[in-house]
């Protein structure tokens, strides 16, 4: 049972992301610069105080995080920037500081460098990942503007794709493990999860997510991967979306793993019985790495 807690937070949740989600551009860029943020701030602070480490190392490593979402915005959206060149430079830039860092405090393993840099990539730039996927702008036969905004129902729609994939194979993996779980799945890991939640998770993920991009597509008229006939197109969303259900849950399992690592329940405390952002968002920023690099190979963006 859910208790009235969880409840009250995911839908203050949903209250509070949803209009930063719909207006897309530049408030989803900072949403998702404040999330990268609290995020890593999670992972760092995890990890220093394991090691005993400075603590002012807490703000200044998710900064970095911060940055390079910024870094991205600013590819994405075009700002005389180059988006490969400058998010290179970016990430070479915190590699080198941070392994200079290492030097100047003698507690500071370069070891500890390497966390952080795996932190930011991790808790930082899949953020800035996220944003760019509810950005991906495709012609569409219909869009709206909010005043002087383009919602760019495209990218929104792509991104509601992602997360309802996301979602629904979290669900269905719950629902149907409780029922019929009976071999477990990685027990060393999550002991909770069976073979056949994670099956039962990946159909359902598969059905909706599939049924989504589809109804998308009509609705707002785009065709994301370039296909006409209905049938062919069907498989391949199907094919993609199964992917992402297993991805989705690869997230889930490596967040698990990590936290027992630490020895921790919950990465923080920010969204009450539901634990930290990386705890809420694990699943997600895994997923929408992985589209963004279906999307890239098959040239629909970049």
């Amino acid at each position: 049972m859910l208790s009235k807690v969880r409840v009250v937070t995911a839908i203050a949740m949903v209250i509070i992301l949803i209009p930063f989600i719909l207006l897309g551009g530049y408030f989803m860029y900072g949403l998702c610069a404040v999330l990268a943020f609290i995020g890593t701030y999670e992972l760092v602070k995890m990890h220093n105080r394991k090691y005993n480490l400075p603590k002012i190392l807490d703000i200044v490593i998710p900064s970095f995080s911060s940055g390079m979402v910024i870094i991205t915005m600013f590819a994405d959206l075009k700002i005389n920037f180059d988006a490969q060149k400058y998010i290179l430079f970016g990430l070479l830039l915190i590699v080198i500081v941070l392994l200079i860092t290492s030097l100047i405090y003698s507690e500071l393993k370069v070891s500890d460098s390497f966390y952080y840099i795996g932190a930011i990539l991790y808790g930082g730039l899949s953020f800035g990942v996220m944003a760019t996927i509810r950005n991906v702008d495709l012609y569409a036969v219909n869009n709206v503007k909010l005043g002087n905004i383009d919602l760019n129902l495209s990218g929104l729609f792509i991104f509601v794709y992602i997360y309802f994939t996301t979602i629904f194979t979290d669900i269905g993996a719950y629902s149907i493990g409780c029922r019929i779980g009976k071999h477990k799945l990685i027990p060393s890991i999550s002991p909770n999860k069976s073979v056949e939640g994670a099956i039962g998770g990946s159909i359902c993920g598969t059905i909706v997510g599939t049924v989504c991009l589809i109804l998308a597509e009509e609705f707002v008229g785009f065709n994301l991967f370039g296909i006409d006939k209905l049938g062919f197109k069907i498989v391949i969303i199907a094919v993609i979306s199964l992917m992402l259900t297993i991805i989705s849950q690869l997230g889930d399992l490596i967040a698990s793993k990590l936290k027992r690592e630490y020895e921790i329940k919950d990465y923080g405390k920010i969204f009450p019985g539901h634990g930290g952002v990386m705890d809420r968002f694990d699943s997600v920023i895994l997923t929408c790495a992985v589209f963004f690099v279906v999307l890239t190979l098959l040239g629909v963006i970049l």
